[in-house]
């Protein structure tokens, strides 16, 4: 359970990023800068505890296929790079967003693949209502 909550997390912060970071490059940089800063922080944070809690979790022991697909999922968009490119106007809005938004889109992804391999009362209630 604590896998879900690290994840959801991480993909409400994401969201936030995502959503100051097109008012952002779509105010030509003059508004929301401050915002931005403090929200990418906050994702910061939320990605150190998921990576800390996957380390923790299964340091002693082979990652899952899902703990694997989630430990590289953030390395794989690289935001450090997409923040730069925004930093310096080198990307486009739509292309930020989009890239924002297939991050998004894996990281809710990964919520499913957790809860289908959690074999929780909830995957079970969920598969009955299909």
């Amino acid at each position: 359970m604590d896998l879900l909550f690290k994840l959801s997390d991480t993909l409400h912060e994401s969201q936030k990023e995502r959503g100051l970071t097109g008012a952002y490059l779509n105010s030509a940089r003059a508004t929301f800068g401050p915002e931005l800063i403090t929200q990418r922080k906050s994702l910061d944070t939320s990605i150190e505890k998921l990576n800390l809690f996957l380390f923790n979790e299964y340091s002693n022991s082979a990652l899952t296929m899902t703990e694997t697909f989630i430990k590289g999922l953030v390395d794989q968009y690289n935001i450090p790079n997409l923040r730069q490119y925004i930093d310096d106007n080198t990307i486009t809005a739509a292309v930020a967003i989009s890239t924002y938004t297939k991050l998004n889109d894996r990281l809710v992804a990964s919520i499913g693949l957790v809860v289908s391999n959690s074999g929780s009362s909830l995957t079970t209630l969920e598969q009955s209502e299909a």
